[in-house]
């Protein structure tokens, strides 16, 4: 087998670079995370990225970039055949790889499937979340974009799903196997002392539902809480939101777009970690509270981790969830960090992940069609 591979990420390069972040996407991450730990295996690995002023093809450490289009470029309409479309074709035609990942829905899934069956590539999709596989609930902002993603979608060489109900529902709604890879993170080498804080992370959008978070803080008066997430495109209005009436309690503290590092402090000090999304694939800040021991509260439980490895509590509700922070917070009752820990680093690393992936890059490639 040929050992490379190669991510169409476009939103990947601030991230890769480790520069001039004011967003970062959990799709992302998680594919700068398997990347690295790929080419830490020895194999050759690229990211397809959008035009920052890097150069045509550049490396990052041992991988290499290769640029599209700069998000300013063209005419509206028009600029999505010139330069998007031509671009991209372009960059894939640059690109060496016998494998390509795609992640999130989107047009890009067609054009890159579109071209890897000229080229007889194979093509990955990995879900992000659980909409994707639901033709009445995916939310992309055109109808373009919609009916490209599921062209794609049905004729991709494989599908990774990250838990058990995304894969029931694309065999449902598509006819589609798949294979169930959770996301992953480095092993962390202990849990940090002195937690004192309720800790919220995610990107500032209705699906992540963080006005829930407020209230509970409102109705936590002498707990600490502390809010992260980052301005995102088309919901600034919620970001405002956020921003003014976190101020407006002295409990709570909105910390905006924070960097991975200063995020990963907020962990160290963090003794709960709250989500309230209203729906996801398999969250990076359950992993990022996971591998320092640290008990997560969530509407969610993908694949029912939490409930049947004692990871945190599952709420049905937000007063579920407000009683729930109240009797762990007040120390009524005892969640095993250690064992918390553990899991995460017998089941949930980075490397545990790639793994995986490296079983079905195998099977593709020895697949004959």
């Amino acid at each position: 087998m040929n050992r490379s591979i190669c991510f169409v990420s476009l939103n990947a390069y601030h991230l890769l670079a480790e520069t001039q972040l004011s967003f970062i996407g959990g799709a992302e991450l998680q594919q700068v995370l398997i990347g690295r730990e790929l080419a830490n295996r020895g194999y050759s690995v690229s990211f397809i990225t959008l035009d920052h002023g890097q150069g045509p093809v550049t490396k990052v450490g041992n991988l290499e970039v290769i640029a599209t289009y700069k998000p300013s470029d063209g005419i509206p309409v028009i600029r999505f055949f010139f330069p998007r479309l031509l671009k991209i074709w372009q960059a894939l035609n640059k690109s060496k790889a016998d494998i390509y990942y795609v992640r999130c829905a989107g047009f890009i899934l067609a054009v890159v499937v579109a071209w890897a069956r000229l080229k007889n590539k194979k093509v990955i999709y990995c879900g992000a979340n659980d909409p994707d596989f639901k033709p009445k609930e995916l939310e992309l902002k055109y109808h373009r974009d919609k009916v490209m993603f599921f062209w794609g979608l049905k004729r991709c060489s494989a599908i990774v799903v990250q838990n058990l109900h995304q894969k029931e529902t694309l065999q449902k709604n598509f006819m589609r196997d798949s294979v169930i890879i959770h996301n992953g993170m480095e092993k962390k080498a202990e849990i940090p002392k002195g937690k004192e804080t309720i800790l919220w992370v995610a990107n500032i959008k209705p699906a992540k539902a963080p006005e829930i978070f407020i209230d509970l803080a409102m109705q936590m008066p002498n707990e600490k809480f502390v809010m992260i997430g980052g301005k995102v495109d088309g919901h600034e209005d919620l970001y405002e939101f956020v921003s003014t009436e976190s101020a407006k309690l002295p409990n709570l503290d909105f910390k905006g777009f924070q960097p991975l590092e200063k995020t990963e402090q907020e962990f160290r000090r963090a003794k709960l970690h709250v989500n309230t999304s209203l729906h996801e694939g398999f969250p990076n800040s359950f992993l990022q509270a996971w591998r320092q021991g640290i008990p997560v509260i969530s509407f969610l439980d993908p694949d029912q981790l939490i409930a049947r490895n004692s990871l945190g509590r599952v709420a049905r509700d937000k007063n579920e969830m407000l009683e729930m922070l109240k009797t762990i917070a007040n120390h009524e009752e005892k969640i095993n960090s250690n064992s918390i820990k553990k899991f995460f680093d017998e089941n949930l690393t980075i490397e545990k992940q790639v793994d995986k992936y490296e079983e079905l890059f195998e099977s593709l490639m020895n697949f004959d069609g």
